[in-house]
């Protein structure tokens, strides 16, 4: 995700230095030209050159065999390389793929990298926030004095407007509200325009003058730039740390008023009339409001007012002007849509298996983008049993004998067959969590246990399967008292109130053939909730086994080894579940989390519970795989 930001920004820069090389080639040319590369440049940052690299690859997916790629894949390697400069660029993809996957036993750098990603996601969200309000705020201000003002029915003014209005070719007429605040002219909004109009500013101006400035405005409102400043400003929160997207920012002002100035003098105003019609109303208004509001007093006035009274025709874009133009916006889109189909041969090379896309969207996912594990997943205790099956059948055939077992993975056969439970089977080859198996035989057996036999014969001859039981030790983590003196904590006490079965009470009210009220009734056993469990009636043991449960907060079963007899009421704190998850994983990340709330399963439970938790060892039964091959008939 780091290496993806980087290559976005690096790539929306440089459009942006390519923008402004052309505004300084295009400067005798007329102001909107230069206004439009600077929108372009504006609108890259919201758009990143990946999209079209992917629409490549589906365009080269979808070209026949044998086809060659528009471009040959050195080029495309070198564009590619510029373009993304922040990606590895390995030629070994599968070297790539396994270094996107940090293993769970990772060095002490990553928990500072998480702080440090901590730290600048604030940071970033704060900037954007200040920005989004003041925006807001801003809005709302201008909203409310147009709300406030008065709308103009008829009047000089209005019929000035009109007239503006159909030599502009604009077809809906701008409502024009009148300000009591002496604000300076402006259009306020985007999808309905409103000329916001300051009362009494036309008895200082001449009636060439009012036209000049509301021709301003009309331009304003035909090349709806309050739309344009409206996506500028979405690029400005989401970047508000990229200097360049200020710079970019500024530009657009400059040019954007430049442009209505060339187009007010062309449709016939005096240049010096018009220059002292923006330095009067200027002069005349008090504020101006800037948020939403395309006035006349935007950019460098003083330069603006000389480039008015200097009224030098801006050239026409030549041909090669014209050429040039459209070969940069055309590759612009096609260099990385080429690359995309030079690149899509190997996309399909290595593409991996087809997704199932049930499956949810999780913290796998996630730290396969940031390129670290930011959030930790579900753990993977040695004692745990993956069981891959998931449609399967049992079909036994009568009279003829013939049972059919279908869809099963090799361990999920192996556990039906030895009765095994929850016992956990070790070792073995990797088919056996991955291939789903069709086998069938003949029996007379009709008892579970006679079933049973039969597959293990059948999975001995088939499979040639060997195994055996055997006693194995593994790390777990005992539950014990914190202190010495076995002094409970806070949040725990022992019971000493009658509780109902939860099933019951979320059945209704009345248990046993007695009305209980909901509000005062307890429910018997651990509630979880997103901040951490309550208990009610619970033995050390249910506790710890409750503890065992908790997802990705330990990747050890909990073992009851307080000595603790009788159930106990309390509850377990923790803050945030996620973030809780992430600071007893990391404990690096303390600095970041606490003063949030969040605390850790090893610092919560002996502060609220008076327990905590040490490593050691239990001793389980397990069934290991010496051998087994797949089985040569389906």
């Amino acid at each position: 995700m780091i290496a993806l930001l980087g290559n976005h920004l690096w790539q929306s820069t440089l459009f942006a230095a390519v923008a402004g090389f052309l505004t300084l080639t295009l400067r005798r040319n007329r102001a909107h030209v230069r206004y439009w590369l600077w929108l372009a440049a504006s609108v890259k940052f919201l758009v990143p050159f990946a999209a079209f690299v992917a629409i490549g690859s589906q365009i080269g997916w979808l070209s026949p065999p044998g086809v060659q790629p528009l471009i040959q894949p050195d080029v495309a390697v070198v564009l590619d390389t510029v373009g993304r400069p922040f990606s590895r660029s390995s030629p070994d993809r599968s070297s790539e793929m396994a270094a996107a996957t940090v293993p769970r036993g990772m060095g002490s750098g990553v928990p500072m990298a998480i702080a440090a990603v901590g730290v600048v996601a604030v940071v970033w969200l704060g900037g954007c926030g200040v920005l989004v309000m003041v925006w807001i705020v801003g809005w709302r201000r201008v909203a409310a004095t147009v709300r406030r003002g008065l709308r103009v029915g008829d009047g000089p003014e209005l019929r000035t407007l009109r007239r503006l209005e159909k030599i502009g070719g604009i077809k809906r007429p701008i409502d024009v509200v009148l300000s009591e605040v002496p604000v300076e002219p402006g259009v306020f909004g985007i999808l309905r325009p409103v000329l916001l109009w300051p009362r009494g500013i036309a008895q200082h101006l001449g009636d060439r003058q009012v036209e000049a400035i509301l021709a301003h405005e009309v331009c304003h409102v035909r090349r709806r730039d309050n739309l344009a400043a409206a996506v500028h400003a979405v690029v400005q929160a989401l970047f508000w740390f990229h200097p360049v997207v200020w710079w970019v920012g500024a530009r657009l002002v400059t040019e954007r008023e430049r442009a209505c100035d060339e187009e007010v003098v062309r449709l016939g105003s005096d240049p010096r009339v018009y220059a002292e019609s923006i330095l009067q109303t200027c002069q005349l208004s008090v504020a101006s409001p800037r948020v939403g509001v395309a006035g006349v007093g935007g950019s460098d006035l003083k330069k603006r007012v000389e480039q008015i009274l200097a009224s030098e025709a801006a050239a026409p874009l030549g041909a090669w002007q014209r050429l040039l133009l459209g070969t940069i916006g055309i590759a612009a889109i096609a260099v990385p849509v080429a690359i995309g189909m030079a690149n899509a041969p190997s996309l399909r090379a290595q593409a991996p298996r087809p997704v199932d896309h049930r499956h949810r969207f999780g913290p796998l996912e996630v730290n396969r983008l940031v390129g670290f594990e930011l959030l930790p997943v579900s753990p993977h205790r040695p004692t745990d049993d993956p069981r891959g099956a998931v449609a399967w059948n049992v079909a036994i055939d009568h009279p003829s004998g013939r049972i059919s077992f279908v869809g099963f993975t090799g361990r999920a056969l192996i556990r039906y067959a030895y009765h095994l439970r929850d016992l956990p089977i070790l070792d073995g080859p990797g088919w056996i969590d991955t291939q789903s198996l069709e086998m069938s035989t003949s029996t007379t057996a009709e008892t579970d246990d006679e079933i049973r036999s039969a597959l293990r014969s059948l999975l001995e001859d088939r499979v040639k399967l060997e195994a055996h039981h055997e006693t194995r030790n593994f790390p777990v983590y005992a539950l014990v008292p914190a202190k010495d003196d076995g002094r409970l904590g806070p949040n725990l006490r022992r019971s000493t109130r009658a509780c109902i079965d939860r099933a019951s009470l979320r059945a209704g009210p009345i248990h046993g053939g007695v009305v209980h009220d909901e509000r005062s009734a307890r429910g018997c056993g651990v509630e979880d909730s997103v901040t951490g469990m309550t208990f009610v009636q619970v033995t050390m043991t249910q506790l710890a086994e409750n503890l065992s449960r908790s997802g990705p907060m330990l990747d050890r079963k909990v073992v009851d080894r307080t000595g603790m007899t009788g159930t106990f009421d309390g509850a377990l704190g923790l803050g945030f579940l996620p973030a809780a998850a992430v600071l007893t994983k990391y404990p690096a990340t303390a600095a970041l989390l606490e003063p949030f709330g969040v605390r850790s399963v090893f610092d919560a439970l002996p502060e609220q519970l008076g327990l905590r938790l040490v490593d050691t060892t239990e001793p389980h039964d397990v069934l290991v795989i010496d051998g087994a091959s797949p089985p040569s008939i389906r």
